[in-house]
């Protein structure tokens, strides 16, 4: 799965494994190909699959949900887990309120 942050300054990307990555879009006019690199988004992933993914419109959060019963939000700038959360039957999507 792949997002765009609202100013699309990041992509972020979930992978197969449940990790989550993320490649900075600022810069992207003047990297050397070999300097495009995707970094490690925190270090508390998903255990499952991820099965939904959302992007905050004002602030730096990424929402995730996934097989594993588990909703977390993170800060992308900060690469934190900001709030995580799991709960008894598994979320199948999230989404950000603006």
């Amino acid at each position: 799965t792949l997002a765009v942050s609202p100013l699309e300054e990041q992509l972020l990307c979930s992978l197969a494994s449940a990790q989550l990555y993320t490649l900075p879009l600022s810069n992207m006019d003047i990297l050397k190909p070999g300097e495009m690199n995707f970094e490690p988004l925190a270090q508390v992933f998903h255990t499952g699959q991820v099965t939904g993914l959302d992007t905050c419109v004002r602030k730096p959060l990424i929402a995730t949900c996934g097989r594993d019963h588990a909703v977390r939000v993170w800060n992308y700038h900060e690469r934190t887990v900001e709030l995580s959360k799991t709960f008894t039957e598994e979320a199948h999507s999230v989404a950000f309120h603006p």
